[in-house]
């Protein structure tokens, strides 16, 4: 059996105020087109469908036509809920769409769904595990010893009675380490105030049952476990930090299984965006004498030693998308050099705007601009009167 796995599709989502609906429609159309090409019997999607709970109407409109694309071609989708998904409205319509291939795990209701395909070597399961929190497993096992995410998801694929010999296949939204060892992050896998890790993680051990493990959660492609337990990355370029990994789908070959062992293959499959990100460093006038490649996403970071009124504008006359700039010259590096960790937090608000206007126009503030901002942040409730 031949499967593409890919997750964190973020539709939706908007990077510095530029909205990429139409890249993720440019990227939908490139798996459909994968999967004509590829010969794929399967699609796996694990999780982060929509960048936010509450999906904008074009988002939604976007899903229902690659979802009814796949659906007129009879290949079968599995795909579960993440993070930055709501888990009830993904799953509305669940029943009804599984009689056209489509099989949604959006809330967690205690068990893991199983969904059986075959090949010519026999069925293969799918187990459906959508993103889930300690506290959410407590409920539904209440007299398992759960400590956490850990526990967690072993009492939940614990209680699935997984047979051994058949080949099993897992969906899951986790952040998994492998051999405590954490997975690289991308700078993006955020869901407002809350980042992804910290007391959530999961060892890779816990999908031992499986043959294949289809995982979500983290930007970057990964594999761990001897290639069994794999992250695809998000498709897209979503911050700075994605800049320069190869994104892609996974594709999967899925033999024969003898003696407890699968014959198991992936390939990566690289996914051309419809613009590409970039980064680019120097002072205004060469990089606006220099362009090349203006249609993609620039990030520029300025090296004039004096800021320039409207740089952005300036910027975005040659890179018609260029999303963010800033500067790195003498004084950023001489605030940089001065900053210990933590010291924004210890800071007054008065020494954080000092330094922001002596970075940005070159001048300290005068005693009536101090005042004025105060006035301003105590009207804003950031500061008490």
């Amino acid at each position: 059996m031949r499967i593409l796995h890919t997750a964190d599709l973020h539709l939706g989502k908007t990077v510095n105020e530029f909205s990429m609906l139409e890249d993720q429609k440019f990227l939908l159309q490139q798996l459909l087109d994968v999967t004509a090409e590829k010969k794929v019997d399967a699609v796996v999607i694990s999780g982060d469908i929509y960048d936010r709970s509450v999906p904008p109407e074009d988002a939604v409109s976007l899903l229902d036509g690659f979802l009814t694309a796949l659906s007129k071609r009879g290949i079968p989708v599995l795909l579960v809920s993440g993070n930055h998904d709501s888990a009830e409205r993904l799953s509305y319509g669940s029943k009804l769409f599984a009689k056209s291939g489509i099989h949604i795990a959006g809330a967690f209701t205690g068990t893991m769904p199983c969904v059986t395909l075959t090949d010519a070597f026999g069925p293969v399961n799918f187990y459906l595990l959508p993103f889930v929190k300690a506290s959410v497993v407590r409920y539904y096992h209440p007299d398992a010893e759960i400590a956490g995410y850990e526990d967690a998801l072993r009492t939940v694929i614990g209680a699935a009675d997984i047979d051994p010999g058949a080949r099993n296949i897992c969906l899951s939204h986790q952040f998994v380490t492998d051999g405590g060892k954490d997975p690289a992050l991308s700078g993006s896998e955020s869901n407002g105030a809350e980042e992804v890790g910290t007391v959530e993680r999961v060892g890779s051990s816990v999908y031992a049952p499986f043959d294949y493990t289809a995982l979500g959660h983290i930007h970057g492609f990964q594999a761990m476990a001897g290639n069994t337990v794999v992250y695809s990355g998000s498709p897209l370029m979503y911050s700075l930090r994605e800049i320069g990994q190869d994104k892609c789908f996974v594709l999967i070959d899925l033999g024969e299984k003898k003696d407890g062992k699968t014959d198991l293959a992936i390939l990566r499959i690289p996914v051309k965006p419809l613009h590409e990100m970039r980064h680019i460093r120097g002072n205004l006038k060469d990089l606006l004498n220099h362009a090349e490649d203006t249609e993609d996403y620039i990030y520029a970071t300025l090296t004039d030693e004096e800021p320039i009124l409207d740089a952005m504008s300036a910027l975005r006359s040659v890179y018609s998308n260029a999303m963010k700039l800033d500067y790195e010259n003498r004084r950023t590096r001489e605030l940089a050099g001065e900053e210990e960790p933590g010291a924004p937090k210890e800071r007054s608000f008065s020494q954080i705007a000092e330094d922001f206007a002596v970075q940005v126009t070159g001048e300290k503030l005068s005693e009536k601009e101090k005042e004025l901002l105060r006035a301003c942040a105590v009207e804003a409730g950031i500061l008490e009167a």
